[in-house]
């Protein structure tokens, strides 16, 4: 299974706890209490800390039945995980809510990582009145062998944006399935001065086992790379969640 995908421009790496973010370099932080409490932007890392802990979270909600405190719960995570920022940033949040609450918030179905942080943690701002659109978007090279593909666009917004990703999943000759998501903060409109850039390693990974999963191979043939911008979670139904725009640019590998 081989599908490496680099976005650059605007994109900040993340740590261990957030996802890699669509952001301004100079752009303040999201005012809240909490924010200035712990010394970190909580939205992006509350966002990364559901996508990465609920299911753990759920497990021991479920193995210990009653769970009496955020302590104990967190606790029992940064044991299981032998993660001590998931343990803290779990605390952190608990405590927003109260151990009760924290548990549902846990064991909801069709969970929607942006959701829980827009409103039951409330440290993601909602802006539901944003746009955006996808312009200019190229691929570099168009066609020729295997190798880095360049994903370019530019994104441009009236209203800005509320807090959401940036998709992109690549229709591949074998139907192997190539996506990847980047979680974008809530900016206003003057945030994107700069082309977005997605980078794809069309290269069979050698290291890649079949016997444990399918493996793109990238063969010869025409791909096409959808790129989605979305208010919220693409593709969910929960509130504060809309498609921004969505644009397709293909390619060509040649052998």
């Amino acid at each position: 299974m081989y599908a490496a995908i680099v976005f650059a421009a605007l994109l900040g790496l993340g740590t261990a706890l957030t996802p890699r973010v669509l952001q301004k370099e100079d752009a303040a932080s999201s005012a809240n209490t909490l924010d200035h409490n712990v010394g970190i932007n909580l939205c992006p890392t509350c966002v990364g800390f559901s996508e990465e802990a609920f299911d753990t979270l759920l497990n021991i909600t479920l193995n210990m039945g009653v769970v009496g405190s955020c302590s104990v719960l967190c606790g029992a995570l940064e044991q299981k995980t032998n993660n001590r920022a998931l343990g803290a940033v779990c605390n952190i949040l608990c405590d927003t809510v109260g151990i009760n609450e924290f548990v549902k918030i846990v064991a909801m179905e069709d969970p929607d990582p942006i959701l829980f942080c827009e409103v039951f943690f409330k440290v993601c701002p909602i802006n539901d009145n944003g746009d955006a659109q996808i312009l200019e978007l190229a691929v570099d090279p168009t066609s020729g062998a295997q190798g880095l593909r360049t994903i370019s666009f530019q994104l441009n917004s009236t209203n800005g944006v509320g807090t959401g990703q940036i998709v992109l999943s690549v229709q591949t000759v074998d139907r192997y399935p190539v996506k990847e998501s980047h979680f974008m903060e809530a900016h206003d409109a003057s945030a994107f001065p700069s082309p977005q850039v997605f980078k794809i390693n069309a290269t069979p990974d050698p290291t890649c086992d079949p016997s444990k999963g399918p493996c793109e191979q990238w063969t010869p043939g025409d791909y096409v790379a959808k790129i989605v911008v979305c208010n919220g979670m693409c593709g969910s139904h929960h509130s504060h969640s809309q498609q921004y725009d969505t644009q397709n640019v293909t390619f060509t590998i040649t052998p």
